[in-house]
């Protein structure tokens, strides 16, 4: 049996580690110990909660997404319509981010590209493709992916 409960998420904001598999619009609070994050992206259309959510998150060094959009739409995906801040964690803290299940889709090149961009500690971009993508659709990201530009000289893009 499963239960659906909606969790006042103020009672996490002094953990450390969290996974986070649905979330709506929330008054998401300050998250200050938290180092490793999780999070499930049930829509294309979340893009500007995760960077609230990231907002939030100063001492974030790992940050995990993961993309259980079923959807067979291959649309672009509603990214925030006004100027993207970038989260603090990015230039004083994010080391590793990893992005699985990734499609391809204009929204999630944004934000790979975005995060490699703006983040000055990073190491690792890891991205894990949804299986059933085509070997030249992948051989495409990655060859766009590696091309963009890094904050951080010591980032390695990995594929898989």
């Amino acid at each position: 049996m499963m239960m659906h409960s909606h969790v006042p998420v103020r009672i996490f904001c002094n953990a450390e580690f969290l996974r986070v598999d649905e979330f709506w619009d929330v008054d998401i609070p300050t998250f200050p110990n938290l180092i490793h994050m999780e999070l499930s992206l049930r829509s294309n259309d979340q893009w500007k909660s995760v960077f609230d959510i990231l907002n939030h998150c100063p001492q974030l060094q790992t940050f995990v997404i993961e993309n259980v959009f079923w959807s067979t739409d291959t649309g672009s995906g509603i990214w925030p319509d006004t100027h993207v801040v970038v989260p603090e964690c990015f230039s004083s803290q994010l080391r590793k981010c990893v992005f699985i299940d990734f499609t391809g889709r204009e929204c999630e090149m944004r934000f790979v590209k975005f995060v490699m961009q703006n983040s000055t500690l990073l190491r690792t971009m890891a991205i894990f493709s949804k299986p059933d993508l085509i070997h030249e659709e992948t051989h495409e990201m990655l060859k766009e992916l590696a091309s963009c530009p890094r904050s951080s000289a010591a980032c390695e893009l990995l594929f898989m």
